[in-house]
Formats: structure tokens, sequence, C-alpha cells
């Protein structure tokens, strides 16, 4: 798995947990004792919140990592619960846990200012500043703003925020260009149709398109007579246009 996961232990929460945790598994271990040494019962959860896609809940094998061997089995295994709490993910869990909740808004928020190519100075700032005037994690980020500020500085990763940028950039291009494709062919076979004498509902009906789209795109038509399936799109979706101008 790929991101930044952010390690937590349910059940061994703090050091001092986790020390006497430690300290019983050694006493077990170089006990002369016959008696079985009864152990806290383990739960290893993992917190993520990367950019790769990941699902709500799965559980990550040690093993997996394993050179395989035939006929083998490792004598060693770890499990461990992998949480996402990217913002929008696990509201169950977010729902019972306030500051995690607000933790995943932080982080939603500062990827949205990066998104608009904000620097990471001027989106932490803006993250933080608009997370204290909202009451998330205010009462945090007042008191340690200025380190808040320097770990997001000092943690961030431009060539992976450039590489998700492209990424996310190919998508919507992707995206962009199959909508068009599919409003221009829709066009072209709405004027073809009302050139036959079909009615707008019909047409609604046979392209199971909503009547809205419909009426919409032979509003253009009459307005246009001469024009193409291209430029009666441009006059529907002026803004992709200036998009396309601009690159």
């Amino acid at each position: 798995m790929t991101g930044n996961p952010i390690l937590c232990n349910n059940e061994i929460q703090n050091f001092h947990v986790n020390r006497s945790y430690k300290d019983c598994l050694f006493r077990m271990i170089f006990s002369d004792s016959r008696v079985l040494q009864e152990l806290p019962f383990p739960q290893y959860i993992v917190f993520y919140n990367g950019t790769t896609a990941a699902p709500e809940r799965q559980t990550l094998c040690l093993t997996q990592a394993f050179k395989k061997y035939p006929e083998k089995t490792p004598c060693l295994e770890c499990k461990a619960v992998l949480l996402n709490i990217n913002y929008g993910k696990n509201q169950k869990i977010m729902k019972h846990c306030r500051k995690l909740k607000e933790y995943a808004l932080f982080v939603n928020k500062m990827r949205s200012f990066l998104k608009k190519g904000l620097s990471v100075e001027i989106s932490a700032q803006k993250t933080i500043s608009e997370c204290i005037s909202q009451h998330i994690l205010e009462d945090f980020l007042v008191k340690h703003r200025a380190e808040v500020t320097s770990m997001v500085l000092s943690t961030f990763d431009q060539e992976n925020h450039d590489r998700i940028l492209r990424e996310y950039s190919e998508k919507i291009g992707l995206q962009k260009g199959e909508f068009q494709g599919k409003t221009k062919n829709c066009i072209k076979v709405i004027n073809n149709l009302l050139k036959k004498g079909m009615s707008l509902k019909d047409i609604s009906e046979l392209l199971d398109e909503p009547a809205e789209t419909v009426a919409a795109i032979a509003d253009m038509i009459q307005q246009y007579p001469d024009a193409d399936e291209t430029a009666l799109y441009e006059h529907l979706y002026p803004a992709d246009k200036n998009e396309d101008e601009e690159f």
C-alpha cells in the first residue's frame, strides 16, 4: 500500500502500555516457568490518509511481503487493519471521533488549496486560518500554528504532489474528452431527428436524454442552423472553449 499511513494501536495506545506489553513478551521468552504466560490481546490499526485509492477497511498481512517458497509456510505473521480516514470515508468512525473527522477535514482542505496551484506554505496558512474560523481543530491550531506549519512544510513531498496533479489533470482531461465526444454525437443525432420532423418528446424518449437537455440543444440548433456539432457544443458550453484557449 502506498501513500501516507498513520500508525496507531487501539489497544496499545501509549508508550507505557506498549513498554508493558514488550516486558510481558520478554518475561515469557526468558522465563524458566513452564506455565503459559497470558498476554494482553493485541489489535494493530493503520490509519490511512494517502492519495492512492484504498477501501474503507482491509486487512494487511506481513506474510504478503515474504519471499515465496513452494510447500513452505512462514512461521511468523502479523496482521494489521487498515482504516481509510480520508474525508468522506468511514463515516461511522468519524461520527464517534470528532478529532479524527476534523483532521480529515484539515487534510482535505490542504489538498484542495494545493490543487488550485497555491504553494505549500500559502496552502498551509490558508488551511489553518480557514479551519480556525470554522472551529476545526481550533484549539490545537491556535496554540500550535507555527509547529503545524513547520510540520507540513517539512513533510510535504513536492515530487509526489506533482505526480498527483498530473494524474488528476489527465483524469479530468479524459472525462472532459468523453463528455465532449458524447455531447457532440448527441447534438448531431438530435439535429438529424429534428430534420425528420420528430418531436422533442419523442427524441428525449428515443435517446433516453433529459427533456431539458434535448430542448436546450434544439434551441441552439435553431439559433445557429448552419453550425456543425463542434460549434454548437461551444455555444452550449462556452467555458470549455475558454479553458482550451488558455492552454
